[in-house]
């Protein structure tokens, strides 16, 4: 994945699934796709997990999708800020 790519899904997680005006994923898949699904050990920082993103503070709405070498989308929803 390209960070031009990373950099799409990113916007499209921060503006609630619009990606240039569009209606790209659904509300209610993205609302579950970040809602905790697990809860991480000690080892990962007692992140909680969804559908392939991390969530890092269980009180704020900054999530993280984490990949291969050191690949980071990294989402802060209060600050409407995205970092990839």
């Amino acid at each position: 994945m390209s960070a031009k790519d990373m950099a799409v899904i990113g916007a499209m997680v921060l503006n609630d699934g619009l990606y240039n005006g569009n209606r790209i994923i659904s509300e209610e898949y993205l609302k579950d796709m970040l809602s905790p699904h697990l809860k991480l050990g000690e080892r990962f920082g007692f992140m909680n997990y969804g559908y392939l993103w991390y969530k890092p503070y269980d009180d704020k709405e900054v999530y993280a999708a984490i990949g291969d070498s050191g690949n980071i989308i990294y989402i802060n929803k209060e600050k409407k800020y995205l970092l990839e």
